[in-house]
């Protein structure tokens, strides 16, 4: 394609110096001067003088008849074209069928007129293909209005075939040899003027596998000079992050201590660009993660010694709570069981029941208003006061004290000194174990439910007093209750009650009542797990908040 563009930019320059060619000879002075004065061998002389300037193939001049004067080639030979059609590019024959690109103009001296001067290219001409071969080493074709006229490869007048579409590659078998060529067009005034280029099938193969090979050995000459350089690059990259790459496996073996970062740090020293940069970082990051074991080693073994303490004060506040004695698991005259679910190690719920003597028997439970370690000691103080001062009463011959004069003393020692203003709820009650009476009083705790054999279940009357520890001068009262025989009396902190599920719902009251009417002729054992088993089910995973604490006691 770049050859065609060539001959096109060849053959567009022949047009444009034919024109401006013709032009100026149409002006020359002498010629004008020789044209008055008909000197014919002048003419002739002039003329064969600027065809050589021109470097074109014919130059004439006619006279205002269309009579040739003088020629600078051919003289006899009659050349046909139309003189009509001055400053026109078109195409001339003459006798012998050679095809010539003339352009006219006249011959004026001081604005009148003396003739024509014609000059041409011969389009047929040898010349043509000759230099084609030698500039571009392909054979040539030329076709005028579809005829071909010139070829480099057969006489047009023995091999006469139309010229194929243009711009596409088209086959040509020629005096029994393949080729492959192109077309391009060029416009010769009205007339259509076509030229190709071939080249040899053979040769055309051989140049392409040339071609192909050089440009395959450039190729895999340019590849192993890209790996190598990618090669050198990578090691480049690499060294320095396989250095990262084996300090970070060392991290854990030499427990980040900083004097292991020599080569780190000389890699850090030594690279200015990210690299530099990421070491440095590494540094700094493991400079503060030393710092941060050693914190977290020092929390870790605090947090350690925390939770003994706290495993240990779960063990002894479980230790205060009553357990089940023979005394008691041998009495005919009750049935009694206590279950308690700390939400944490140590809380602020206790239960205790306690013989006074051989006929009373002491039930408490109560809830301190804080969670955790002093919710503890603030329960263990209450439990111990309520169980020293029901003892000593009774150990003074009090006989006649009522529970609510019990739980001021209590409130009394609570107060004092109570400088975190904690507090505690508590129901207390004493059972005369031969008749079934229960003796009690309520310091702001949740009733109690009386669960009869029937599945009836009534919460105890609300008594009126608030919690123990807040005021001094707190009153609190008393009351009497018959417990008929395998009657229940269950007991229970507001762990059970607000014991909440992952949908932010309640237990409630309601569905502990609910519970309970289930449990019909049920051991106090049976009774409070059960409810704890409940509790636990309806709560799902959801974690604890609050201690759950239950006590069950059946006259029977």
């Amino acid at each position: 394609r770049a050859s065609l563009q060539s001959t096109s930019l060849i053959l567009n320059r022949a047009q444009e110096d034919l024109i401006k060619g013709v032009e100026r000879v149409a002006k020359d002075n002498v010629l004008e001067t020789t044209l008055t004065l008909e000197n014919t061998e002048a003419i002739d002389e002039i003329l064969s003088q600027q065809r050589k300037v021109l470097d074109i193939s014919m130059l004439a001049v006619f006279d205002l008849d269309q009579q040739r004067i003088a020629s600078s080639k051919f003289k006899s030979k009659k050349l046909v074209f139309d003189h009509t059609k001055s400053r026109k590019l078109q195409i001339a024959k003459n006798e012998d069928a050679e095809h010539y690109l003339i352009y006219s103009a006249p011959i004026e001296k001081k604005k009148k007129p003396l003739g024509s001067i014609v000059g041409g290219i011969q389009l047929d001409d040898d010349k043509l293909t000759q230099f084609i071969s030698e500039t571009f080493h392909a054979e040539s074709m030329f076709w005028l209005d579809d005829r071909l006229i010139l070829s480099s490869l057969v006489s047009a007048a023995q091999y006469q075939v139309k010229p194929p579409p243009l711009a596409r590659m088209h086959a040509f078998r020629i005096a029994g040899k393949e080729y492959k060529g192109l077309l391009q067009s060029l416009p010769l005034g009205e007339h259509h003027f076509k030229y190709g280029l071939l080249l040899p099938m053979a040769e055309l193969e051989q140049a392409l596998r040339k071609t192909f090979g050089v440009i395959a050995i450039i190729g895999t000459a340019l590849f192993i000079v890209f790996l190598a350089l990618l090669g050198f690059i990578l090691r480049r990259i690499s060294r320095p992050l396989n250095t990262l790459t084996g300090h970070a496996r060392q991290l854990v073996s030499h427990d980040f201590m900083p004097q292991a970062d020599a080569g780190l740090r000389e890699l850090a020293a030594a690279s200015q660009d990210e690299i530099g940069k990421l070491a440095e970082s590494f540094i700094d990051m493991e400079s503060r993660l030393h710092i941060y074991l050693n914190e977290l080693t020092v929390k870790t073994k605090a947090e350690e010694k925390n939770q003994s303490d706290l495993r240990i004060a779960h063990e002894i506040q479980m230790s205060m709570l009553p357990k089940q004695t023979p005394a008691l698991a041998a009495n005919s005259r009750f049935d009694i069981h206590a279950e308690i679910a700390p939400a944490h190690e140590v809380g602020g719920d206790f239960y205790d029941y306690f013989m006074i003597d051989d006929r009373y028997l002491c039930v408490v439970i109560g809830d301190v208003s804080d969670k955790g370690v002093p919710a503890s000691l603030f329960m263990a103080m209450s439990k111990t006061l309520i169980h020293a001062t029901t003892t000593l009463t009774r150990a003074l011959a009090q006989t006649g004290v009522p529970p609510h004069e019990i739980l001021s003393r209590v409130n009394y020692e609570l107060q004092r000194d109570n400088e975190r203003r904690m507090f505690v709820t508590v129901f207390y009650g004493v059972l005369d174990t031969q008749t079934g009476e229960l003796h009690y009083s309520n310091a702001g705790h949740h009733p109690p439910y009386l669960v009869s054999p029937d599945r009836q279940v009534t919460p105890l009357a609300i008594l009126g007093g608030g919690p123990l520890g807040i005021k001094s001068e707190a009153r609190f009262q008393s009351a009497r209750l018959t417990l008929p025989p395998r009657h229940v009396l269950f007991l229970y902190t507001d762990g059970i009650t607000e014991a909440m599920n992952p949908q932010e719902e309640f237990f409630s009251e309601h569905r502990l009542q609910t519970c309970l009417a289930a449990m019909n002729g049920a051991a106090a054992q049976e009774m409070t797990q059960q409810v704890l088993r409940e509790v636990k089910a309806f709560v799902g995973a959801a974690p604890p908040h609050d201690d759950m604490t239950v006590l069950a006691l059946c006259f029977l």
